[in-house]
């Protein structure tokens, strides 16, 4: 999928860069061969060929979603200025109709704040990350047990903690999240984009709770959520907004959640109501589509 995109981005990227260029030149007077300034043309040149890798840096590296949207559209915009700077030392850009100013002085500035949007929000996202790592790391430094393709703890982590909030009698909402027809996807195209979908599926999903909050592997393409001190009423809501977090159209999330109020109570006991829960709501996703 990061392969495709990629494709897509540099595709658009030359279409963007010939299309402009085809434009210019057709329309501007060429400059003489002797005032050409060579330096300028292999400053300009770097700059294109930085921007071109950034591009292909920030397609590969990100997951999709607003943030890497806004990223690529500033580096794109401001790559449009860059073929325009490029271009003025071949041909007089002055001679251009009026309306072709905008070319000029408009990508580089909206490319600028489209730009600023995207690392803001980046900025954000990567707060949230580095909480949970902390986090995480508090975990791991109790138990040493971490699921090597999502890098989120793994079963064993979630039922020691879950134990323990149960023993305290802390209150607490527990949820699972379930992947449809994920065997089917991992048939039709291979278990590498699998693996990547639970590679992207996991950071999103680090990327929407709290810091406190604990998010495991449970098996295969089924995650669990510990939300200490966590309502049901805002189980409920972030159960339905982690369900929109999968990275793929083709593929749905089946999310159900229990909550367990103050006072000590049976873990294992709540783990086999969620699973039940999990099997029933299935159960009628099927029957719904069946009907």
């Amino acid at each position: 999928m990061e392969r495709t995109r990629t494709l897509r981005i540099i595709g658009l990227w030359i279409a963007l860069m010939l299309g402009i260029s085809a434009l210019v030149l057709a329309r501007a007077d060429a400059k003489p061969l002797a005032i050409w300034d060579w330096w300028d043309i292999a400053l300009e040149t770097s700059l294109l060929v930085l921007i071109s890798t950034w591009l292909v840096m920030v397609a590969q590296a990100r997951p999709g979603g607003r943030i890497t949207r806004w990223l690529l559209a500033g580096l794109l915009a401001f790559g449009c200025g860059s073929v325009v700077d490029l271009l003025d030392e071949f041909v007089r850009l002055d001679t251009l109709p009026t309306g072709f100013a905008l070319l000029e002085k408009g990508p580089v500035p909206l490319g600028l704040i489209s730009l600023t949007i995207g690392l803001w929000g980046w900025r954000k996202e990567q707060l949230r990350i580095n909480q949970q790592l902390r986090t995480r790391e508090q975990f791991l430094r109790e138990a040493d047990h971490i699921d090597p393709l999502t890098q989120l703890c793994d079963a064993r982590t979630f039922d020691a903690h879950l134990q323990r909030l149960a023993q305290k009698g802390t209150s607490c909402s527990v949820m699972m999240l379930d992947l449809d027809q994920f065997h089917r996807f991992n048939h039709d195209h291979g278990m590498a984009a699998g693996d990547e979908l639970l590679h992207r599926f996991s950071h999103a999903l680090a990327n929407e709770v709290r810091h406190c909050d604990l998010i495991c592997r449970y098996a295969g393409d089924r995650f669990v959520v510990l939300l200490p001190r966590c309502p049901a009423s805002l189980a409920a809501a972030l159960a339905e907004h982690l369900r929109q977090q999968l990275p793929e159209p083709r593929i749905s999330v089946t999310a159900v959640y229990l909550y367990r109020g103050e006072g000590p109570f049976e873990a294992q006991s709540l783990l086999a109501e969620l699973n039940q829960r999990m099997i029933d709501a299935k159960a009628h996703r099927q029957w719904a589509k069946a009907g």
